[in-house]
């Protein structure tokens, strides 16, 4: 009888230990991420987030236009996925194609926490949100390189390629190697409430880098020592999905002052 009962507790106790230890790791995670995303900043304990993906331009594919880019909204789903775990559940994630135009955004949308998908070639609110802040070390090129320049001048420059990824197969399978851009400022559009900016150079950065956020989230918590910061990552794809896994290129401590 004692022998039954002692491999009973054999089997359960390390079963409970290791559902407690997984709840603690949880709560701990969901804090750290919290405070990476910085969304809960100013006590909103419940925060809303509008998201809002890029909107194709006037020169891109009828079918582009009608669809949007879909490593875009792949981006959208990852965050709404993620998000939706860490985040009180009286909390709300919306979705918006951004307009061509900026001033026919609503101002409304924009006074809340907002994750957006797309550079300033394709998001009018990257574009603006740009034009807003006076000391950005970060631009996009025309040939769509993403560069960072220090205080001396010096620079990084991000350059995407497209390469075979195999000699032997058909000339149009290709990888495509891309950097990306991610945010984490101050809404300059609401006072107390945060912007979180995934910039592609092309769109499957943008989803290399969504990736990468969702699933590093508490790993990098563990280098980002300021209110305002960047990263850069770096990622390889197909036409429709990503090549093995994103991987982070350097981290920038940024102290970002908005143009009056």
């Amino acid at each position: 009888m004692f022998d039954i009962i002692w491999d009973l507790l054999l089997l359960i106790v390390p079963i409970i230990i290791g559902y407690l230890f997984g709840v603690i790791k949880n709560h701990l995670k969901k804090k750290s991420i919290k405070e990476l995303l910085r969304f809960d900043q100013e006590k909103d304990d419940a925060p809303d987030i509008n998201c809002f993906t890029a909107n194709p331009g006037i020169r891109d594919t009828e079918e582009l236009v009608e669809l949007g880019y879909v490593f875009e909204y792949m981006s959208i789903g990852e965050i709404k996925s993620e998000f939706t775990k860490i985040l009180p559940s009286d909390s709300s994630i919306n979705v918006y194609m951004s307009n061509l135009r900026f001033e026919k955004i609503s101002p409304t949308l924009l006074k809340n926490n907002l994750v957006i998908i797309g550079g300033p070639f394709h998001n009018s609110i990257t574009r603006d949100l740009f034009s807003k802040i006076q000391n950005l070390p970060f631009h996009f090129e025309d040939d769509a390189s993403l560069v960072y320049t220090y205080e001396d001048g010096k620079i990084d420059k991000f350059t995407p390629n497209l390469y075979d990824p195999n000699e032997n197969k058909d000339k149009h399978s290709f990888y495509d190697n891309d950097y990306a851009l991610i945010l984490n400022v101050k809404n300059p559009y609401a006072q107390g409430k945060r912007i979180i900016l995934i910039a592609g150079c092309r769109s499957v950065g943008c989803y290399g880098a969504t990736v990468y956020l969702t699933e590093h989230l508490y790993d990098i918590k563990k280098q980002i020592d300021s209110d305002e910061y960047a990263l850069v990552i770096t990622c390889n794809g197909e036409k429709e999905n990503l090549v093995g896994k994103p991987k982070l290129c350097n981290y920038y401590p940024l102290q970002i002052e908005y143009k009056k």
